[in-house]
């Protein structure tokens, strides 16, 4: 088992990520402190000579997105990883982290079918069992 510390610095790097790295954008202005982590996995290997370029790669090539975070940060209730098949990059892959975080940790304020910003929105109603 790590030390305590291990854990602590690992935390905080992986919070840093939602508030000011890869995924802030995502993450601005929510209700709770995440941690995250962004990632892209290569699909096929690239010759030393060719660069990658989305664009030109048949889709079924192209990056995969992954996202793998839990909220809040320093007494987690929800642990989500997400993985985009050929969705890029990391960043792509924290939108749909984000929502699932928002319906567990906010579902009495939450309306899954709105859109991304609605999750502190009191005037959106929903009903729960």
């Amino acid at each position: 088992v790590a030390p305590k510390q291990n854990w602590q610095i690992a935390q905080e790097g992986m919070h840093l990520v939602t508030v000011s790295g890869t995924a802030r954008s995502i993450f601005k202005n929510v209700a709770y402190p995440v941690a995250g982590k962004t990632g892209t996995s290569q699909v096929f290997t690239l010759a030393d000579n060719q660069n990658y370029n989305a664009k030109d790669i048949a889709e079924h090539l192209r990056d995969h997105a992954l996202f793998v975070g839990f909220a809040p940060v320093h007494n987690p209730k929800v642990l989500v990883a997400t993985v985009l098949e050929n969705g890029g990059w990391g960043k792509n892959a924290a939108p749909l982290a984000k929502k699932i975080m928002d319906y567990v940790l906010l579902k009495p304020t939450l309306n899954p079918a709105s859109s991304d910003n609605t999750a502190n929105d009191k005037s959106v109603k929903t009903t729960t069992s």
